[in-house]
C-alpha cells in the first residue's frame, strides 16, 4: 500500500508541474501575440486614406514643387519638360505608401513645440479619386520627426523615411 501511495504522489505531482508548464507557455503566448498585435495596429496615416497618388506638391523653406503621374511617368506640374528625379519622387509614394505613426500624442502641446506651426515640410497629395491627403512634419525627434495630418488634433511621430524622400526632391536642382 505504501508503494502505491508514493506513486500516487509522483504522479499528482508530476501532473502538476505539466499543467504549470502549459499554463506559463498559454500567458507567453498570449503576452507574445498581443505585443505583435500592437506593433501591427500602429496608426496607418496614409493608406488608411486613398491609394497611391497621382499628384503630389511639397513645399518647404518658402518653395513650392507640384508633380502629377501620367503613363508611370513623373512630370513636373509647372513645366513637362523639365527634368524630374523619378527615383526621389517613387521613394515619396513608397514612403506614403507604408507611413505609419511611431508613435500618437493625442493631447500635443502647441504645434511650435513639435516644430509644425512653421512645418520642415509639407506634403499634399491626391489619388485617381480626387481623395487628398495633406501632412505636415515638424522638427526631428530620435529618428523620426513629428508630423500632423491636415484636419487632425493629434500630432504624430513617424518614420524619417517621408522626410529624407522630400529632402531630396526639395534640393533637386
Amino acid at each position: 500500500m505504501k508503494k502505491s501511495v508514493k506513486q500516487l504522489l509522483i504522479l499528482s505531482a508530476a501532473l502538476v508541474i505539466c499543467v504549470g508548464a502549459y499554463i506559463g507557455v498559454s500567458v507567453y503566448n498570449a503576452n507574445t501575440a498581443k505585443k505583435q498585435a500592437e506593433a501591427e495596429s500602429k496608426t496607418a496615416l496614409y493608406s488608411a486614406v486613398m491609394v497611391s497618388p497621382i499628384k503630389i506638391s511639397c513645399q518647404s523653406a518658402g518653395q513650392t514643387r507640384s508633380y502629377s503621374f501620367e503613363n508611370g511617368i513623373w512630370y513636373d506640374s509647372s513645366n513637362r519638360s523639365l527634368s524630374v528625379d523619378q527615383t526621389a519622387l517613387i521613394a515619396i509614394v513608397s514612403a506614403l505608401d507604408s507611413l505609419k505613426a511611431v508613435d500618437t500624442l493625442n493631447k500635443p502641446l502647441s504645434l511650435e513645440v513639435y516644430g509644425l506651426e512653421q512645418p520642415l515640410y509639407t506634403v499634399q497629395a491626391s489619388d485617381k479619386d480626387n481623395k487628398e491627403f495633406s501632412l505636415r512634419i515638424g522638427t526631428q525627434t530620435g529618428e523620426n520627426y513629428y508630423a500632423q495630418v491636415a484636419g487632425a488634433d493629434a500630432v504624430y511621430t513617424i518614420p524619417s523615411a517621408l522626410a529624407n524622400a522630400l529632402a531630396a526632391v526639395m534640393t533637386a536642382s
